[in-house]
């Protein structure tokens, strides 16, 4: 058995057409659709701008660590 599902979307019947519920109805959910749509392509957009934040972070910090250990390695041949 299937659980059922709670959603905030209404529940139409399969037997209504789109011509039932009018241009206006059509109009909305078009623009809930096209909003929601721009905001998952913000999200999107700030998520991969994040990443190559973190990854440029990422390439510093191994830069870093080598020249730490070369550092290290000179001092050591010093002594």
């Amino acid at each position: 058995m299937i659980p059922p599902i709670e959603t905030t979307a209404t529940r139409r019947s399969a037997r209504s057409s789109s011509s039932d519920s009018g241009p206006s109805a059509n109009s909305a959910a078009d623009g809930a659709v096209a909003r929601r749509s721009a905001e998952f392509d913000d999200s999107m957009k700030l998520r991969a701008e994040i990443m190559r934040e973190v990854d440029v972070l990422n390439q510093i910090a191994v830069e870093m660590a080598k020249r730490d250990d070369a550092l290290l390695r000179k001092y050591i041949e010093m002594i």
